[in-house]
């Protein structure tokens, strides 16, 4: 085998070979590391992302995902929508990509992000002709009436993309630490209601994605509310930056009573 002159990498592992067109088009997904031009504005507040996220986000985008997400059907009432729903599946694919610990952090991080950054944010998100990022609760009552495999669809179509174009060989070393596929599976909640908002005729929950949730249990005060949990899988990748791959709506008959939050 011969080292290719430009990049010193071995023929069959160089990103200078003449591939057909179509296979052989290289997203520019990490630009060169510029401390001073830099925008981390989707990192952690103590811990900013190794990725620049614009560059990520504009990279997704390129991939067509918000072309995807706006081909799913939207059941929300027309007179009553402010954003895209492609703009809100984007939101929330977001939320798992960054590793935002939660909703509500990555609420606080749209919050705080600087001005001349939300501008950047509205249009990365399609939604350049509001003035505000979605909040998590406008998010949460559009992803509800979305069917989970309509959702895994995209998210399967995505990762066949991002396998077309060669980007997991082009950016091996950041995007398989140690050349391999490493899979997360994490679990959190995604609907939380204070009273059962599906019931049968004598009144009780009949929801098959409700998990009950007590609080102040055993006490005089104790109260019942309930949370839809969803398992997620996700492909680990380096630059503080994961893919989401699967997901599962966990149900209420999968779980014991006393292994339940």
């Amino acid at each position: 085998m011969t080292g290719c002159a430009d990049c010193k990498n071995l023929d069959h592992l160089c990103p200078h070979n003449n591939f057909p067109p179509e296979q052989s088009k290289v997203i520019a997904l990490f630009p060169k590391k510029d401390s001073e031009h830099r925008s981390h504005f989707l990192g952690c507040a103590n811990k900013p992302q190794d990725l620049e996220s614009a560059a990520f986000m504009r990279f997704v985008k390129e991939l067509g995902l918000p072309q995807m997400f706006a081909s799913l059907p939207d059941p929300r009432e027309a007179s009553k929508i402010i954003y895209p729903l492609s703009s809100l599946c984007l939101w929330s694919f977001y939320t798992c990509a960054f590793r935002q610990g939660s909703k509500n952090a990555m609420q606080t991080t749209l919050e705080s992000i600087e001005d001349p950054h939300k501008e950047t944010i509205r249009h990365l998100l399609g939604i350049e002709d509001v003035s505000r990022v979605p909040h998590s609760s406008v998010v949460d009552d559009a992803i509800s009436r979305i069917e989970f495999v309509q959702f895994n669809d995209i998210l399967f179509q995505l990762f066949d993309r991002i396998v077309s174009r060669k980007v997991f060989y082009h950016h091996q070393e950041i995007l398989l630490p140690y050349n391999t596929f490493q899979i997360g599976v994490d679990g959190y909640w995604v609907h939380h209601y204070t009273h059962p908002h599906s019931v049968d005729a004598q009144g009780h929950n009949n929801c098959p994605y409700c998990l009950p949730r007590a609080h102040n249990k055993g006490k005089p005060h104790e109260v019942t509310s309930w949370v839809h949990v969803v398992v997620t899988f996700v492909l680990i990748c380096g630059e503080g930056v994961t893919l989401p791959l699967y997901i599962y709506p966990l149900k209420a008959n999968q779980v014991q009573e006393t292994e339940r939050v």
